[in-house]
């Protein structure tokens, strides 16, 4: 299957990279990752993989267009997030998977009083270089408490985590 088989609809969204210097914020990053995947796949005209699909190469040395072959993806969001105290730096680009070149969706470098406005102003960023307009999806909250949230992600990352391990065992 060569690239131009590819719709160029179809994106798939690749673990951000946790560059904090500290293993325990890679939670944070996972978590960032899935939201922004999330709000993708809510959008009508956009075909999104999963996310076991997209977090199964967290970790794997392949190429922008092995990846995207094996999701059937035209494109790919990646990023990093960096996480200092109470600020946070995420930085996204956007990789066509036909030549493995990258536009730089956006740097978002805020105090994180609002990790939900965060998370929500990056997503609709990335669906915007998408789609060439706004989101159209709702914009769904789980709560607006950081401190529940916080404990939400380090939840996930903990069941996923756990998951991985029966699936290797």
């Amino acid at each position: 299957m060569c690239s131009s088989d590819l719709d160029d609809r179809a994106v798939a969204v690749l673990p951000f990279a946790n560059l904090s210097g500290d293993r325990e914020q890679e939670y944070f990053a996972d978590g960032l990752t899935e939201e922004i995947l999330n709000t993708l796949s809510r959008e009508r005209d956009l075909r999104v993989p999963g996310r076991a699909s997209s977090f199964s190469f967290k970790g794997r040395s392949a190429s922008p267009r092995e990846i995207a072959q094996a999701l059937r993806v035209s494109r790919l969001v990646e990023g990093s997030v960096r996480k200092s105290g109470n600020r946070v730096r995420i930085s996204v680009t956007l990789t066509r998977a036909a030549d493995g070149f990258g536009e730089q969706v956006g740097t978002f470098d805020q105090e994180l009083t609002d990790i939900f406005a965060l998370q929500d102003t990056v997503a609709r960023a990335v669906v915007q270089r998408i789609t060439r307009r706004a989101s159209s999806a709702p914009t769904v909250t789980l709560t607006r408490n950081p401190e529940a949230y916080d404990a939400y992600l380090r939840g996930r990352a903990l069941q996923t985590r756990a998951a991985f391990n029966a699936a290797e065992a």
